[in-house]
């Protein structure tokens, strides 16, 4: 588990580990769910503690190929701009 993340829960909702554990385990798995697998994957591994750069990075690697244009430009759509502004 993200050890910076639980923290951040623990503190900010004024609850528990277990609970705040729980609570980050219940939005993994509904993000899981409703998010496409490569990013539902980056969110997964973010929270499972796997997390290297941060979120805004994994999140902007994870977006980098959402939205690509067909004409080979990496940069194109929603994932170049989230890409080069959060990573």
């Amino acid at each position: 588990m993200n050890q910076e993340l639980l923290q951040m829960v623990m503190q900010n909702a004024n609850i528990s580990e277990m609970a705040s554990k729980m609570a980050l385990q219940t939005v993994a798995s509904y993000l899981s769910k409703q998010l496409p697998a490569p990013i539902a994957g980056q969110v997964e591994a973010l929270i499972a503690g796997g997390g290297g750069g941060g979120a805004a990075g994994m999140l902007g690697d994870a977006m980098k190929g959402f939205g690509k244009k067909d004409d080979g430009d990496d940069k194109g759509g929603l994932g170049g701009a989230l890409g080069s502004l959060l990573g």
